[in-house]
């Protein structure tokens, strides 16, 4: 595959800036003048910043981003399109949400757009990694505003940033939404929408995990979703890993082979390829699940040999056993986890391994050897001064994971409650349900199916139980295709306004009963006829809060749109897990148990 991340030189640099000030009028470009040069520095290192990357295979020295990348294929409605056209899309002064799974390289996306519009000379890219907000009160265009201020000593105002960028001249990627927490997410969603008027002609670009709260109904935005590794790319990415030569052409026979359709689900995600290519070289086989595949990367990991060193292996500092070494990072993973962070800061990971001591009862361990192993050593996380990010937060969620099934605790069920807020885009409480089944089963879905059906006899009273409000809506959305605004009109839908965990719960159990539950599963949907007979063609927004239903015109009008169906529907559902559960107490109890010994 031809590789066109190009090479930004200062020539590129220099036109970019000079193409920018010929552009821009008024009190905008007389401050632009005022500071061009700072600005050119600002680029230039965000250039060099963004232009190399570190992974687990290069953990000690960050490396071009070229040299290990493969461009990604996107999906916009039933379109397939390429990066190439992609950018072409974007600088149009389209507003692009781009959204994939976990480990299907968003930030070196991220990273490859920034290049590549920084080599185009159309625009001046911006790139904002969202997590560096929390923990802040600054909005997007604060966090420019301190940035530019504290690293190049640009003072600019609020309103002088809005209006360069809503000139047209620079272009917003926001990546990393779903790494917001839960609060952050709320400030900058406002943030978005209070900047949609005056960033109209704006390019901006937003990646996510799907399934972030709300952000798909922003006007404006076109959805893509990065497509899944083909066979081809995948071997084009293994070829490009500097790796032990003779693990990677084994490794790469078979994926041609057969391996690749045996595990497409596996080998089509780009992180996971390189870890597996990692494990490949001991195991020569790939798991069938999840949790053994991440168990076995760690077990490579905590084992690594060091390709180019023959059999040396790195010193394990703080002289913990493998088993142990887990247990404290699996307290450290669900710790940060619920409180919703990725990045840490040095005074963060020492409490938590601290804490992680007194919950294991480990108690002959240095923390700061710990957190020097973390890094050096087994290689999940990366430094970058006095802060520490999970290599990937796939790791982060699959120790948390480990948590519920290996750690004991009176507070479990509290454990599993904090998790739930992060259910609908992460995957620890899948995870947990993978490994033990039985175990979730009695600690956390059977304690909670109690709680909701003690209170939820009706289907009005399960609604009730999993918002507060219900937003019936079809909106207008207006948006540019090929320079030209083009009106495209949404489908109708129902929101749920202020979800409880007791609806994240619900999301939970019907994913996880998915195969073994059809018939239940089969809830309905309100139809178009229905909506259309109710509110007509246009455009649409009513909020019907939950006390409400008890009226009959609201009732009706629910009933008729066939939402009351699909509630009772779930409440069916919900019944049936609990006698499900019961029949598994009953094979599984103590007295079973003392019969077949």
């Amino acid at each position: 595959m031809e590789d066109v991340i190009l090479e930004v030189t200062a020539s590129i640099i220099k036109k970019q800036i000079d193409n920018v000030s010929s552009r821009l009028v008024g009190d905008v470009k007389s401050f632009w003048m005022k500071h061009v040069s700072s600005f050119k520095e600002y680029v230039g290192n965000a250039n060099k910043r963004y232009e190399t990357t570190k992974t687990l295979l290069y953990k000690d020295q960050a490396v071009p981003l070229r040299d290990i990348y493969v461009d990604t294929s996107l999906k916009r409605g039933k379109t397939l399109i390429d990066e190439a056209e992609f950018v072409k899309q974007l600088l149009q002064g389209n507003r692009c949400l781009v959204s994939a799974t976990a480990g299907a390289g968003k930030s070196f996306f991220a990273k490859s757009i920034f290049l590549k519009i920084l080599s185009s000379e159309q625009a001046i890219p911006l790139l904002i990694e969202l997590r560096n907000l929390n923990g802040t009160d600054l909005g997007i265009i604060d966090y420019l505003v301190q940035d530019l201020k504290s690293n190049f000593k640009i003072s600019i105002t609020r309103d002088v940033m809005i209006g360069l960028i809503e000139q047209g001249k620079f272009t917003l990627i926001l990546d990393g939404y779903d790494e917001l927490t839960s609060e952050r997410t709320l400030a900058v969603n406002a943030d978005l929408q209070s900047l949609e008027i005056p960033f109209a002609e704006s390019a901006i670009l937003i990646t996510s995990r799907p399934g972030g709260d709300h952000l798909e109904f922003l006007s404006g935005f076109t959805n893509y979703k990065v497509q899944p590794l083909q066979l081809s790319h995948a071997m084009t990415l293994v070829e490009k890993l500097k790796y032990d030569q003779v693990v990677k052409d084994s490794f790469l026979k078979d994926l041609e082979a057969q391996l690749f359709e045996q595990h497409i689900d596996f080998l089509s995600n780009p992180l996971l390829l390189t870890i597996m290519l990692m494990t490949y070289g001991d195991l020569a086989e790939i798991p069938s699940k999840m949790h053994i595949f991440y168990e076995q990367a760690f077990d490579t990991l905590f084992y690594r040999h060091d390709s180019s060193k023959g059999m040396y292996r790195r010193e394990v500092k703080c002289q913990l056993a493998i088993d142990d070494f887990r247990d404290i990072l699996s307290c450290i993973s669900a710790s940060s986890y619920i409180r919703g962070q990725i990045t840490l800061t040095n005074t963060d990971l020492l409490a938590f391994i601290r804490k992680a001591k007194q919950t294991t009862n480990i108690t002959k361990l240095n923390p700061r050897e710990y957190t020097d192993d973390l890094v050096q050593s087994v290689c999940l996380f990366l430094q970058d001064g006095m802060r520490y990010t999970y290599n990937h937060r796939s790791f982060q969620e699959y120790f948390a994971a480990l948590f519920l099934i290996q750690i004991p605790t009176d507070q479990k069920l509290n454990v599993y409650r904090r998790y739930l807020v992060r259910e609908e885009t992460d995957s620890a409480l899948k995870l947990a349900f993978e490994m033990n089944q039985v175990m979730v089963e009695r600690e956390f879905i059977k304690p909670m199916l109690e709680l909701i059906l003690a209170d939820n006899h009706t289907a009005e009273d399960l609604l009730r139980s999993h918002m507060k409000a219900i937003r019936l809506e079809r909106k207008m959305v207006r948006r540019r295709v090929n320079g030209k605004i083009k009106k495209e009109l949404d489908r109708h839908s129902y929101l749920l306004d202020d979800a409880t965990e007791f609806w994240n719960f619900q999301t939970f159990v019907e994913r996880m009963y998915k195969s073994k539950a059809k018939n239940y599963l089969k809830f309905g949907v309100m139809t178009k006829k229905a909506f259309i007979e109710e509110y007509g063609t246009g455009e649409v927004s009513e909020v019907i809060a939950i006390d409400d239903i008890q009226q009959p015109e609201f009732h009706d009008k629910l009933k008729r749109l066939g939402i009351i169906d699909i509630a009772g529907r779930r409440l069916d559902f919900l019944h049936w897990i609990k006698i499900e559960i019961e029949k598994h107490d009953q094979r599984t109890g103590d007295f079973e148990l003392e019969t077949w010994l």
